[in-house]
């Protein structure tokens, strides 16, 4: 399966607890550490398992995704809540109560759902895979836009004001980590690159600064032109020893 197929899907996927969930009269945490156990008895060929398992048949029943900016979320895919399924069946996990059968109803849908959700999960790796393209793009002709403004500064114009832009022009005309000036659009651009010790010398701490205002004629004892933009491009960024 695609890789971005692949984690879009592992997106649509239920938690390792919330597929025990699913199963009333199961307890889920110690359920849970049981089918791990098994996973594990089945990697490392060890004997006793309650059904047979092979290898193939645990591929893909477990993965993890990211979830928002860094949380990773850790899941049981549809194939492997038909091996628990197997192992409810057997009989093999905790439970609350020891006469009345497991209600499967639930498990039985998320295990249904699978055909949708790898349906779904193609939708979301296609738009994924357009909007890295589309990226892509972005960054080629941005690279392409700086080099030229770097020979030609003359045919810039207001919307070529940005930072992301600029640092790129200034790294084509004065080179990585050096700062300057130079007149774009009418309007006076500076780069300032602050180096800072830190760490009794053992590091170094670099800060860019991105600045424009307008050119404009400025009238003896006038005070200078208003800055109208001042982006910190990168922020504080930690380097190893010159």
């Amino acid at each position: 399966m695609d890789q971005d197929i692949w984690n879009a899907f592992l997106s649509l996927c239920h938690g390792r607890l919330v597929v025990f969930e699913l199963l009333p009269r199961v307890r889920p945490q110690p359920a849970l550490r049981r089918f791990e156990e098994i996973l594990d008895d089945v990697r490392n060929g060890r004997p006793g398992l309650p059904v047979p398992i092979s290898l193939d048949e645990i591929q893909d029943v477990s993965g993890a995704h990211i979830s928002g900016k860094s949380h990773i979320c850790d899941v049981i895919t549809p194939k492997g809540a038909r091996l628990v399924r197997r192992l409810v069946e057997a009989g093999d996990f905790p439970r609350l109560g020891r006469v009345r059968p497991v209600d499967l109803t639930a498990l039985d849908a998320y295990i249904a759902s699978e055909a949708t959700m790898l349906k779904q999960a193609r939708i979301k790796a296609r738009e994924v895979q357009n909007a890295r393209a589309d990226a892509a793009l972005a960054q080629l002709t941005l690279e392409e836009r700086a080099t030229h403004l770097a020979q030609c500064p003359e045919d810039a114009t207001r919307e070529d004001l940005f930072a992301a832009l600029l640092d790129q022009v200034f790294i084509r005309r004065f080179g990585h980590g050096k700062g300057g000036s130079i007149d774009l659009a009418g309007h006076e651009c500076h780069k300032r690159v602050d180096h800072y010790a830190a760490g009794g010398g053992g590091t170094q701490t670099v800060t860019i600064r991105l600045s424009w205002s307008k050119r404009k004629a400025v009238a003896p004892q006038e005070p200078p032109p208003e800055i109208v933009r001042d982006d910190c491009l990168a922020g504080d960024q930690s380097v190893g020893r010159a």
